[in-house]
């Protein structure tokens, strides 16, 4: 099999100039199996392209300055320098590159691998970001999303913190703990999208931050009552119910019953998008189920996100 690659796509192929292999293994070029000749082999003490091979310390300075962290190139040195390579001494770019690649500049690694694109800049340097297709769209969903939500997990003292708000019927502190949240992954949701995918983003999210609570009986899209609810929350220890509905409202909305006012302010959006929520839980009777479980205490809380924000409202 690899006679019969090395062949056609290097040896017998008339469209090709010239190919570059890299490895840490020489090709053999005297063995009748691999199918190649006249290969000329680049060690790592050959001096050509010997600076090819890792990133160079002016390399590695520009990258600093550009994450403006030149007061840890001591350290980078001291941890990643020391390979050489002919006449050069590089930097292990693997070790770098890890080093600088934070959650901050994940949007950055994203855009320049293709698994995001630009929508635009209104200063030059800061670029919206989007999900291309719909094929890159269920890549996010399927892994990136889990692998946000597994990074969230380790952060054992704020989640305990965001799940004790819910079932202490703690709104303000619910809202506040998941504007953070939300706040570190804007890129993923402010896409091109329609607003029922925006909700659902929203709503795996929530989904999967209260799935830390391995003792809570969580439920998402049930039938309660007269319809579905976003997400039902069962604390039997307590003998609470926790009923949730998500809303992603539109800022163009009206004021209900004032047609000649203009767009609502954002908080203004966001409240009424709580509202809205708080109300369909009682027109559909979603609580409905758990009371039929024989839970005591019943919160409703209506959530409401539009971008980097949300709003949260407590009805008990």
């Amino acid at each position: 099999m690899i006679r019969s690659l090395f062949s056609q796509a290097l040896k017998s192929n008339n469209s090709l100039a010239f190919a570059v292999l890299t490895g840490c293994l020489r090709v053999s070029k005297e063995s009748i199996f691999t199918g190649l000749n006249n290969l000329k082999v680049y060690s790592i003490t050959d001096t050509q392209s010997d600076e090819r091979f890792g990133f160079t310390h002016s390399e590695i300075q520009g990258i600093a300055e550009r994450f403006e962290c030149t007061d840890k190139l001591y350290l980078i040195r001291e941890w990643y320098d020391g390979y050489r390579f002919g006449n050069a001494e590089v930097y292990c770019p693997w070790d770098v590159s890890n080093y600088y690649t934070s959650i901050d500049n994940l949007w950055s690694i994203f855009l320049a691998t293709g698994y995001l694109t630009q929508r635009g800049s209104e200063d030059g340097e800061t670029y919206q970001l989007a999900i291309p297709n719909r094929e890159i769209r269920k890549i996010f969903i399927d892994q990136i999303l889990e692998w946000f939500q597994q990074e969230a997990r380790k952060d054992t003292t704020t989640l305990d913190a965001f799940c004790d708000a819910f079932a202490n019927g703690d709104a303000e502190a619910v809202e506040r703990l998941f504007n953070a949240y939300l706040s570190r992954i804007i890129s993923i949701r402010d896409t091109n999208v329609c607003k029922n995918r925006k909700k659902n983003f929203c709503h795996g999210i929530l989904l999967g931050l209260l799935s830390h609570r391995e003792d809570w009986y969580i439920r998402s899209n049930v039938e309660s009552g007269d319809g579905y609810s976003d997400i039902l929350v069962e604390i039997e220890e307590k003998s609470i119910g926790i009923v949730i509905e998500v809303k992603y409202p539109d800022s163009s909305i009206k004021s209900q019953g004032d047609l000649s006012q203009g767009d609502l302010s954002p908080y203004d959006t966001l409240e009424k998008g709580c509202k809205d929520a708080l109300g369909q839980i009682d027109t559909k009777s979603y609580e409905e189920k758990l009371r039929r479980d024989g839970l005591e205490i019943i919160l409703k809380y209506g959530i409401a996100c539009n971008r980097k924000k949300c709003r949260v409202m407590l009805k008990k």
